[in-house]
């Protein structure tokens, strides 16, 4: 219980609202997930076995911001990397905070390509879904 104070603490400044949330869920169905780091707050196995309200998870350090920098050929604006450090995603019962993929995808490069300009994890949608201007307008 102790490692899941931890990772709720260091929710400050703009992310403080989250950490106030967490910490009215945490009871004894809560759990710190030692393979991802997330604290999993409000155990619903009535759902599903990994049902959870919310789950937080822990900021990254400088040197994973920069692996991904460097993979992805993007820079991370000091705003985002100040939010990374403190927390690196979170599900928030309907709501999803994306930050940066799990360790193990940090050292994976998406195509075999370097040097991409969009992250590889942004929603698009396939070219089929894609109206053209007449069907728009029926």
């Amino acid at each position: 219980m102790e490692r899941l104070h931890d990772i709720l603490q260091h929710l400050t400044d703009d992310l403080e609202p989250i950490g106030i949330l967490a910490r009215r869920f945490v009871g004894q169905h809560s759990c710190v997930d030692s393979i991802p780091g997330g604290a999993f707050i409000s155990h619903h196995p009535r759902i599903a076995p990994l049902a959870y309200a919310l789950r937080v998870y822990a900021g990254v350090d400088d040197n994973a911001i920069s692996e991904y920098e460097d993979i992805q050929g993007i820079m991370i604006c000091s705003t985002y990397g100040a939010a990374l450090r403190k927390m690196k995603g979170a599900s928030l019962f309907e709501i999803s905070l994306f930050g940066l993929p799990p360790d193990s995808a940090l050292r994976c490069v998406p195509g075999g390509r370097r040097g991409r300009t969009r992250v590889p994890d942004a929603p698009r949608l396939p070219d089929a879904a894609v109206l053209s201007p007449t069907a728009a307008r029926l």
